[in-house]
């Protein structure tokens, strides 16, 4: 199919039913008579889906490709052999490509059905597999369901579209998901995590992404460099649409020290079940109004409906001002739980309690407890605060509780 291209830097091939082969014969050859493909500025190899394709080479071919840096291949399960020309050393050891900095093979028995024309040569490339991600995946009816990518400097080029978790731990060359290019084709992604990887300073860096409207558990934890859930500038060039996090059930934001906000107040939460922060040194306020992108002040008390919302679980927000803004009462009427811990700048607990016949404040219908703790801390606090009616304290007052169960 292809002898020599010597400009070519990407070559990705999918969903070729009968295809059996990508380079023919037709080529140079060496002293020792070895068929030898150059294509010296090759720099990512991807193939997927091709249920023929027995050898990338004809015959006793191999790939000369000092440019390469990634190797993608899944679900190919009749190659056979992998001819990547690996110079070798003075020892007689194979020695990978200068370049070479992640292979991924899929699933496992692709690569052990595999030969070499070295006996150390899989040895020698294991060490770019370990590298990578060892693949940790789920699998559910032959489809990956879950894909983790642990300790990655190098751009992630493929996600498969039937994966519905992803988690990134460790990835720091990312500055937002919008780095995946795939994750467009991620079309049945409804978990994302994303751990420790501490170049990421937005969640997304682009409004136009389908996956925050189908998006239902996003996990940040320990992004030391996180500024906000979108970028500013890209907000500013094309505002986010409104069916934006529709579908999110479940955020949890831990270790991120540089948020300061979570949500626009006109942002579409209607499908928010749990809200769980903690640890994040400036974190202010969770839900936020803005008057101009809400389109003017208004008058009275701002309602904020959360018909869903479940567990409000707050942790250890030494600078949290508010949850929600201060003239905005927030209308839950499946909330469960609310667990706060350590919030000493915060000073009103926005629960909106419809007032009975009498004008006394309701209880609210689906409420089981209100958790506190330390105990110490939690009982002063209490006490100190502002309500906005004078018996709203006594109506929740039986729901408190000082023992901390977080789970």
């Amino acid at each position: 199919m292809i002898s020599c291209f010597e400009k070519l830097k990407i070559l990705i091939i999918h969903d070729c039913k009968d295809l059996e082969y990508l380079f023919s014969s037709s080529v140079e050859s060496d002293s020792e008579g070895m068929i030898q493909p150059l294509l010296p500025k090759l720099k990512r190899l991807e193939l997927g889906d091709l249920p023929r394709l027995k050898s990338i080479c004809r015959e006793r071919a191999a790939m000369v490709c000092n440019s390469l840096e990634s190797i993608v291949i899944w679900n190919c399960y009749s190659l056979r052999r992998f001819p990547l020309y690996l110079p070798q050393l003075e020892n007689g050891q194979p020695s990978p490509p200068p370049s070479l900095k992640q292979i991924v093979v899929w699933p496992h028995e692709c690569w052990k059905s595999l030969e070499w024309d070295h006996p150390n040569a899989e040895r020698v490339l294991l060490e770019f597999c370990g590298r990578y991600h060892s693949f940790p995946f789920k699998l559910v009816e032959g489809r990956i369901k879950r894909l983790e990518f642990t300790d990655i400097d190098v751009e992630i080029t493929w996600l498969p579209p039937s994966v519905q978790e992803l988690v990134l731990n460790r990835c720091n060359y990312l500055r937002s998901l919008n780095d995946i290019s795939s994750t467009k084709d991620a079309e049945e992604l409804e978990c994302c995590r994303i751990w420790n990887c501490n170049g990421v300073k937005c969640f997304l860096s682009s409004s136009i992404n389908l996956l925050a409207q189908k998006l239902e558990v996003l996990d940040l934890f320990s992004l030391e460099n996180l500024e906000a859930l979108f970028e500013a500038e890209a907000i500013t060039k094309s505002p986010l649409p409104p069916d934006t996090f529709s579908s999110l059930k479940t955020i949890g934001v831990w270790h991120c020290h540089k948020i300061k906000t979570l949500f626009p107040f006109w942002m579409n939460l209607q499908s928010l079940e749990e809200i769980n922060i903690g640890f994040c040194n400036q974190m202010e306020e969770i839900i936020v109004w803005d008057a101009e992108e809400a389109g003017g002040e208004k008058e009275g008390v701002i309602q904020l409906i959360l018909p869903k919302l479940k567990i409000l679980d707050l942790k250890e927000l030494p600078a949290l001002k508010s949850i929600c803004s201060r003239r905005a009462l927030m209308v839950c009427d499946s909330l469960k739980k609310i667990r706060i811990w350590n919030c000493e700048g915060l000073r009103r607990i926005p629960l909106y309690l419809p007032l009975l016949d009498n004008g006394r404040p309701s209880r609210p219908p689906s409420l089981e407890e209100i958790v506190l703790w330390p105990q110490e801390w939690g009982e002063s606090w209490w006490e100190s605060l502002e309500w906005d009616h004078p018996n709203a304290k006594d109506v929740l007052l039986p729901f408190l509780n000082f023992t901390p169960r977080w789970h």
